[in-house]
């Protein structure tokens, strides 16, 4: 846990050199010709306050679904086995 609470000026420029990126988490770039946006994500997403908790939400439902899908599948087997 860090001690320093650090400011968003701080973590950006700290993102700025440790990812070589603009140092925001999540950021728009629009097109000037087309006028449509494109999202993109600055490396180090685990830094980031706005994406931390989605991040862990996704990565717990991978796991989930990675120990999940093959109890299910044995259960259908054996279902389709009695029932047939």
């Amino acid at each position: 846990m860090r001690k320093y609470k650090e400011t968003e000026q701080e973590a950006i420029e700290r993102r700025k050199q440790m990812y070589g990126c603009n140092g925001k988490c999540c950021d728009r770039v629009i097109d000037p010709k087309t006028g449509e946006g494109q999202y993109f994500i600055c490396g180090g997403i685990d830094t980031c306050d706005e994406t931390r908790v989605g991040e862990f939400i996704g990565t717990v439902g991978a796991a989930l679904f990675i120990v999940l899908v093959p109890i299910i599948f044995i259960a259908g087997i054996i279902v389709l086995i009695c029932i047939g």
